[in-house]
């Protein structure tokens, strides 16, 4: 009987088959024994790069968080809004770190400046009369009268040069007696309480001006909430606790 080959091609087209014998018969069936395995390196699990990571934020100072108007010695340190001022101690700094604990209090001027100076209220508000005599006053105006005949005079005569003087005298006198009177036109009384007034509230300015030198941000903030007058208050924007 014939010998019958079979050619499987593919993977299998380079084998040689085998040389089929005389004496055997059957079909010739070309099967690879076993597949070949090349061993490869197995692959390497790619890696994703890093994301470039963000700068870190600043950690802020924690004294810079705090609200502080404290006095070291001769020096006043103040903290506010994460700014720091550093300057010599005024009589107005002790002023608003008096009304900076006492929030939404109105206090009256003369008692902040009498708690200031050690003494009793009482010992400030007296009086030191009238700042202009009755009689003083009265010459005044009468001055001020004979000046407007003057100036009518000056006038007819087109005098510019005595106009210019006459009006520069009247405005002073009038000032005068401003100054030296009240609504009422009677003579004005000067008090201890009135001149405390007058000077703590300047102190209180002059302060905030030397912060301003520093920060006009925190001078701003005391100019917004610090009051001044016959009463002082310190009104915050928000729940703020100075120290």
């Amino acid at each position: 009987m014939a010998s019958v080959h079979l050619t499987i091609p593919g993977p299998l087209a380079g084998l040689v088959p085998p040389t089929p014998q005389p004496d055997q018969d059957g079909v010739w069936l070309l099967v690879p024994a076993r597949a070949r395995v090349i061993d490869s390196p197995a692959p390497t699990p790619s890696v994703p790069s890093p994301l470039p990571s963000a700068a870190p934020a600043p950690v802020p100072d924690a004294a810079l968080l705090t609200w502080s108007f404290r006095r070291c010695g001769t020096i006043r340190e103040i903290i506010q809004g994460g700014q720091r001022v550093t300057l010599r101690d005024r009589l107005g700094h002790r002023y608003i770190d008096a009304l900076l604990h006492r929030p939404f209090e109105a206090i009256p001027t003369i008692a902040v400046a009498a708690a200031e100076r050690g003494r009793d209220v009482r010992m400030l508000t007296g009086s030191r009369g009238e700042s202009m005599s009755a009689a003083s006053l009265a010459e005044l105006k009468k001055r001020a009268a004979d000046l407007r005949e003057d100036l009518d005079e000056a006038r007819e005569n087109s005098h510019a040069a005595r106009q210019e003087t006459i009006l520069t005298e009247l405005e002073r006198i009038a000032g005068v007696i401003r100054g030296a009177t009240g609504k009422d036109g009677t003579p004005r009384r000067h008090t201890d309480a009135e001149r405390v007034r007058v000077a703590v509230t300047n102190a209180i300015h002059r302060s905030i001006w030397s912060i301003g030198q520093q920060s006009t941000v925190i001078a701003a903030y005391f100019r917004r909430t610090i009051q001044t007058g016959y009463w002082l208050q310190f009104r915050p924007q928000s729940d703020e606790r100075w120290s």
